[in-house]
């Protein structure tokens, strides 16, 4: 049985010298330049690594096209461990190195956002890594180029808290002050102030087997106290076609103004696919899950 990829969201926008490229061009790029070694030259690392395009595809998910490829990654040196039993110490050489890892990308360009598989190993790079140096690429083939992207925002979380199946929810709260909400906020605030408590942490679970969904309740209600910059909050859920996701609690402060900030930045949405099926129908179904979580659209 196939092991299930987990796959980074974000949205995107890829440019040259003329403003933002079409999803034709953007196709272009990749399936000119593919096996086309470029040099990557990353934070802290003291040798060049290159970075290539792979195996680019073009398909649809109903209307809209969609490219998929594999955003590859030649470190060009790798750190070989031995040891020395005379000194009983091991031993670590530098020696060079053509393996090269990858991460699967899939892309929407007419709504202008993708999937970047996250996995780290001996073949495999982290959706930090992929992003970094499909930047590079970019800016390297064309001129002017250049790739930006952001991750979830925290009113795309929202909408998922409110409408997706709940496995897990996890949040730090304090007691309101000087503000007022809910009554459930506000009887929860009272009381963790009459026993002199700072914060709450907690973690909320379904019975065995069943999910939970925000309606009104708990979950709701502690969401509400997270927009006024009370709490932070972050769940484990299915998306609408049944893939596990998960997006993790941002750090919390005492200061509401810090927390708020914390709100401002993008999250960091993962979902996960299986693999079973062929490339094709694999990256149609990450498609249309894009297509829906930013659009709310079936396609």
């Amino acid at each position: 049985m196939s092991r299930p990829s987990t796959y980074v969201f974000c949205r995107y926008v890829m440019s040259d010298s003329d403003g933002p490229l079409d999803g034709a061009a953007q196709y272009q790029t990749i399936a000119e330049n593919h096996g086309r070694l470029m040099d990557y030259a990353s934070r802290g690392r003291r040798t060049p690594a290159r970075a290539l395009f792979m195996e680019p595809l073009e398909s649809k998910a109903g209307a809209r096209r969609v490219i998929g490829f594999f955003m590859g990654l030649q470190p060009g040196v790798r750190q070989k461990v031995g040891y020395d039993r005379r000194r009983a110490r091991r031993t670590m050489d530098i020696e060079g190195d053509t393996h090269i890892k990858a991460a699967h990308i899939v892309m929407v360009p007419s709504i202008g956002c993708m999937a970047v598989e996250d996995r780290a190993g001996d073949n495999n790079i982290p959706a930090s890594t992929a992003l970094a140096a499909f930047r590079s690429l970019v800016r390297a083939i064309h001129e002017e180029g250049e790739l930006e992207f952001n991750h979830v925002s925290d009113a795309e979380v929202r909408s998922a808290i409110e409408t997706w199946e709940i496995t897990q929810f996890d949040y730090t709260l304090r007691p309101l002050n000087p503000i007022s909400l809910g009554d459930f906020a506000n009887l929860r605030s009272e009381a963790m102030k009459q026993d002199l408590a700072a914060r709450e942490v907690a973690r909320l679970t379904p019975a065995e087997g069943g999910v939970m969904q925000a309606n009104g309740g708990i979950i709701s209600q502690t969401q509400e106290v997270a927009d006024a910059g009370y709490a932070q909050t972050g769940f484990r859920g299915y998306t609408p076609e049944g893939h596990e996701a998960h997006v993790p609690k941002p750090r919390f402060h005492m200061d509401k103004r810090k927390n708020l900030e914390e709100r401002e930045r993008t999250r960091i949405l993962r979902v996960r696919f299986d693999q079973e099926n062929s490339r094709d129908e694999t990256e149609a179904e990450i498609a249309r899950t894009l297509i829906r979580f930013y659009k709310n659209d079936p396609a």
